[in-house]
């Protein structure tokens, strides 16, 4: 049964009842750029069966700050189609991309912007951030947190 009306809870629980072990053990895989770029049917095959829950979107140290971004949301919304449609459970990929001091707009490293002690400005250019990647189809982005013990410490008399 796939109770896609029920309940948030009732509707995990329903999945996680249908889930084999090894899909299970799957949506922890996570794929890369290049095992896209350089096996397409293999990639398709894969997403089709669910072995992957995730992919990052990073192949350089620059994720997102780069004019040359292989980030391609026609390309992303077909690997999404494919997982949700053609896939056994229809369970979506999560798209991740480091996004450490910006997508398209650049900012101070977080090292800097925690030295501002401007704890609104800090969250005014994460929510910038988290907007801009989100628009392109990131779901889920690595970045460092806040040096609480530092800001304390250098505010101490």
């Amino acid at each position: 049964m796939n109770d896609s009306q029920g309940t948030l809870a009732s509707r995990i629980e329903d999945l996680l009842k249908r889930m084999t072990r090894e899909e299970r053990i799957h949506q922890l895989g996570q794929v890369s750029k290049t095992e896209f770029e350089e096996k397409k049917e293999f990639y398709f095959e894969n997403v089709r069966a669910g072995k992957w829950g995730s992919r990052i979107l990073a192949e350089s140290a620059w994720a997102g700050n780069n004019s040359e971004s292989s980030l391609d949301v026609e390309q992303l919304n077909h690997i999404q189609r494919v997982a949700v449609e053609e896939s056994r459970l229809g369970i979506p990929l999560i798209f991740a991309r480091d996004v450490i001091y910006g997508h398209r707009t650049v900012f101070p490293i977080p090292h800097s912007q925690a030295a501002s002690f401007n704890p609104g400005l800090v969250e005014a250019a994460m929510s910038a951030v988290a907007e801009e990647a989100s628009s392109e189809g990131v779901h889920w982005t690595f970045s460092p947190m806040l040096y609480v013990d530092l800001l304390v410490t250098a505010r101490r008399p």
